[in-house]
């Protein structure tokens, strides 16, 4: 079994919206490619 398959994509999207909101916070422009 792989590490990642472990998680779900929910677990992955929450985990990227943190990080937008830290850069928001920071000034940044939170941007996300897939």
């Amino acid at each position: 079994m792989e590490l990642l398959s472990v998680f779900s994509d929910e677990y992955f999207m929450k985990e990227a919206y943190k990080q937008a909101l830290y850069a928001r916070d920071e000034g940044e422009i939170p941007v996300g490619a897939v």
